[in-house]
């Protein structure tokens, strides 16, 4: 599949980087895409990056494993935005965790030290803004973190991205709410 990040379809286009971020109690890992927008509203998406990572033996919770994911992901598009040199209009990182929506967008919660510290190193490199929710059939970084056959040919949901990437923004997935908690017990 295309992996090419030069020529004339990115000229003048306006690029965005789009990291996906999955767990499951097997793997975690992560896929990040780069959307390039056209003055005529063309859209190019193209798979720049995967990264998959085993769970450690040391059983974590799948919240945790979650949270890990979305670190490698932060880290993930660091290393891209350093090695590329793209000019990056916007960033997105994309989980289908609530979970780790709960923590990135709720600062006021009182958090155990790996979580607290996840957290923390998450949002020095993102806003809670740049965080949005993705169902789990159409996030892709969920084929690293499920698995596929080496004899199976990848989906399109990975050599492509989610399709929604290649409609405008009005039409992407709506956000989630992600309440904050009461610091004092409901009665």
């Amino acid at each position: 599949f295309p992996r090419c990040l030069i020529g004339s379809l990115y000229v003048g286009a306006r690029k965005e980087l789009h990291t996906f971020c999955d767990a499951s109690e097997v793997a975690y890992g992560t896929a990040t895409y780069l959307r390039a927008v056209s003055d005529r509203e063309d859209v190019k998406v193209i798979l720049i990056m995967g990264k998959g990572r085993v769970s450690p033996n040391k059983a974590l919770t799948i919240p945790r494993l979650e949270l890990q994911a979305a670190l490698t992901g932060i880290k993930q598009e660091k290393v891209i935005r350093r090695e590329t040199n793209i000019e990056v209009a916007e960033r997105y990182f994309w989980t289908d965790s609530i979970i780790v929506m709960h923590y990135l967008k709720n600062p006021a919660l009182r958090l155990k030290s790996f979580v607290a510290h996840r957290v923390d190193e998450i949002l020095d490199h993102s806003t809670p803004d740049q965080w949005h929710h993705v169902r789990t059939d159409q996030n892709p970084a969920d084929i690293v973190s499920r698995g596929v056959s080496v004899a199976a040919e990848l989906p399109a949901l990975w050599t492509s991205g989610p399709a929604f990437l290649k409609r405008p923004k009005d039409q992407w997935p709506e956000e989630v709410s992600t309440l904050p908690v009461p610091k004092e017990p409901l009665e």
